[in-house]
């Protein structure tokens, strides 16, 4: 535990305090290369970079890379003018866990070319479509290891209109050179060619939660910016090496790489957290004291282990980082209680703003800044054997972070009081510069530095934001408005429910009823009737499902969220809706 913490970003003693100001993400590693070179920077369950190997590794990679781009056609992301690319800027670069995606991805910022990350086991279909999307020409391809469907799929690839360009004996030959070649020469040489923090950086593609994937356009100081968001939550530090299992493909991956390399933090790569001895083997061989996770993967990890196992595994780490989606208050309550001394950061935000929003951090931590404590209580002292900490609330997303403004509006633009619900709207540097290809949604959704999100929610009096759900995904049963959310956080504090989801069905009487999709835990004994009777308690009448529907497995999307839209197409197509519409009918 870090003892007293400021959570002030004006307290020069802060993390945040402590940042210098970048101009852009490539600036920040020439930094950490100059300041702390010998500081571990990059690593995966193979090898390992310091910041000065890191750095002239991109260095040297955008020499040779650069030459071959050029042969290619392919064009300085400063020909772009405005949300419509030209033919041949961007290039889908496959994404893994790995040492060689970030160096490649941040070679390819170095060479002025705007990066699109595609998850490496992505459908021929998903290269194709975000081909489309760009007009990108060329799949950046790496490794010899590669899994059989991302084999099936560069196949497939290769006989289309995308060029496959494979890239390891690039890799092959800079590591040659970098094993001689004088460090801080050729940091020195990057610092000379930084790109501008106007210029475009990368193509995120959102998940798909509200519909089709749409391509995010961002420049290097929206990115700059998404880490600084991060960082400001000072729940991270300079002196922190943290494990990112998350899609490294994803926005919250991102979020997390980038602030690390802000504060000169470590960041270990790792494919999967399913192998609990190989993670414990990374957590002990980096000396790890932080990890990066989906709300999903941290509760199968303590199912499958158990609360002896989990807590044991995890025992080294101060932080543990959770993003991608929403947790549900009763697994925020348990994972508290289990791991006390352990900060849990909860973030949330969109792919839109460069990832991080707002966060809530619990656990034991001293804030001096905190105006709360009892009366005699030292900070730095302990207060009837507790540490004493911010109140918490456990059914909020979180705080907005202290370098983003959020607020909620009316259905006309004004905003509304505190408690009243309506949508969010946050503003900062790092929102993005619009959709590609869609300047009407790009109208609808941007104004100047300012995002206007899907999500409908209300803020407390203390600051908290709760989300009541997609805009589009709020109940509206009978005009009475009814959040998916609040009945799924109820439906998973029910012993023996694996995962959920609430949807809006249609119906003739009410207009839309409440229709849950659940799966439960593998041998449990909860039928039906038990779960109706325990929801009695959790949510008044009108709010409880209306209809219950048990699947063995909820379908997911690329990244691993439940895919709400799947779940519409199932309903409308199942029994039970037909046999609802024939009764009504």
């Amino acid at each position: 535990m870090t003892d007293m913490i400021s959570f002030d970003i004006h307290d020069p003693s802060s993390a945040f305090g402590q940042c210098p100001t970048f101009t852009t993400l490539l600036h920040a590693l020439v930094y950490q290369a100059q300041q702390r070179p010998q500081r571990l920077g990059l690593a995966d369950n193979e090898r390992s970079l310091t910041f000065a190997q890191w750095a002239a590794r991109v260095w040297l990679l955008a020499q040779v890379l650069g030459p071959q781009l050029t042969k290619q056609g392919v064009q300085r992301a400063t020909e772009v003018q405005d949300l419509t690319l030209p033919p041949n800027v961007a290039v889908l670069l496959t994404a893994e866990p790995s040492v060689d995606y970030l160096c490649l991805y941040y070679a390819l910022c170095l060479c002025h070319v705007m990066v699109v990350p595609c998850d490496k086991n992505s459908t021929a279909a998903t290269f194709s479509y975000f081909a489309a999307q760009t007009k990108a020409q060329i799949v950046l391809h790496y490794g010899s290891d590669v899994p059989s469907t991302a084999a099936t799929t560069l196949t497939e690839l290769s006989h289309t209109e995308l060029t496959v360009f494979e890239v390891t004996p690039l890799l092959t030959q800079v590591d040659r050179e970098l094993s001689t070649a004088n460090l801080q020469e050729a940091v020195a040489a990057m610092a000379a060619a930084l790109p501008q923090p106007e210029e475009y950086e990368s193509i995120y593609f959102t998940s798909g939660t509200t519909g089709k994937s749409k391509a995010v356009l961002l420049t290097h100081a929206n990115a700059l910016q998404g880490g600084y968001n991060s960082v400001s939550t000072c729940a991270k530090f300079a002196d922190d090496i943290e494990i990112l299992t998350t899609p490294i493909f994803h926005a919250q991956a991102a979020s997390s790489f980038r602030a690390n390399l802000i504060l000169g933090a470590g960041s270990v790569l790792y494919p999967s957290f399913y192998r609990p001895e190989e993670l414990a083997d990374l957590i002990a061989r980096y000396q790890c004291n932080a990890i990066n996770l989906v709300p999903a993967a941290l509760k199968l990890l303590l199912e499958s282990l158990g609360e002896s196992k989990f807590c044991e595994l995890l025992a080294p780490l101060r932080l543990i980082e959770v993003g991608t989606a929403p947790t549900d208050p009763a697994s925020k309550s348990r994972y508290s209680k289990l791991m006390p001394h352990t900060w849990f950061l909860y973030n949330y935000g969109a792919t839109e703003c460069s990832r991080t929003v707002f966060n809530l951090v619990c656990g034991d931590y001293l804030d001096r800044n905190n105006s709360e404590a009892p009366e005699g209580v030292v900070y730095g002292a302990q207060h009837k054997g507790q540490c004493f900490a911010r109140r918490q609330q456990l059914s909020a997303l979180g705080r907005p972070v202290a370098v983003c403004q959020a607020v909620v509006i009316d259905d006309r633009g004004s905003e509304v009081p505190m408690g009243t619900a309506g949508r969010l709207v946050f503003a900062g540097d790092m929102v993005m510069q619009g959709y590609l290809n869609q300047p009407e949604l790009t109208a609808k959704t941007i104004g100047p530095k300012r995002y206007y999100s899907s999500d409908c929610g209300y803020m407390d009096d203390e600051g908290f934001i709760h989300i009541l759900g997609r805009i589009d995904d709020v109940i509206n049963m009978g005009g009475e408005k009814i959040s998916p959310q609040e009945i799924e956080d109820a439906v998973l504090s029910v012993e023996g429910i694996e995962e959920c989801c609430c949807i809006g069905g249609s119906d003739a009487i009410f207009g839309m009823i409440p229709v849950l999709y659940y799966s439960k835990k593998h041998g449990t004994q909860l039928d039906e009737r038990a779960l109706k009777q325990a929801l009695r308690s959790k949510l008044d009448r009108a709010h409880r499902p209306k209809i219950y529907l048990e699947l063995t497995t909820l379908p997911k999307n690329r990244v691993g969220k439940v895919d709400r839209n799947a779940l519409k197409e199932l309903w409308r197509e199942s029994e039970t809706y037909r046999k609802l519409q024939e009764s009504q009918s």
